[in-house]
């Protein structure tokens, strides 16, 4: 699926050719713009390829910043009215303790592969945005 505007191009299937051999699709949704973007190029490829993938949401709860859990909810109560023909599946929640820098990505990886492995979703999808190099 091709989305394109002013900035530029980007073939959001592309990068994942095999996507359409898995039936569910795990999506990391931080309750950000990233991860909300994502989610809405997803729903737009099933809708418009009637696909019958289903969506299995993923987020990771930070004890001590727990309110992401409501920005995620909200999110997928939004797209669930915008795109009532996606076949969404109940959030998948994880807490953690967040006490170095490292935490959170070790505690993601660690659930995350937990999930794959117990075949809650055949693949796991993120979208994050990265900081730019300190030389920038």
């Amino acid at each position: 699926m091709i989305f394109a505007n002013q900035y530029g191009t980007v073939d959001f299937i592309d990068p994942y050719p095999e996507i359409k051999n898995f039936t569910k699709i795990g999506l990391n949704l931080s309750g950000g713009t990233d991860s909300s973007w994502v989610l809405f190029m997803l729903c737009e490829y099933i809708t418009k390829n009637k696909s019958t993938f289903q969506i299995v949401p993923v987020t990771g709860i930070d004890i001590e910043r727990p309110n992401n859990e409501w920005n995620v909810r909200e999110i997928i109560l939004f797209f669930k009215e915008k795109f009532p023909a996606v076949d969404f599946q109940d959030l998948i929640t994880f807490k953690y303790f967040k006490a170095t820098s490292h935490d959170k990505t070790r505690n993601h990886i660690e659930n995350e592969h937990k999930l794959l492995e117990n075949k809650a979703f055949d693949i796991l999808i993120n979208g994050k945005t990265l900081n730019p190099p300190t030389l920038v």
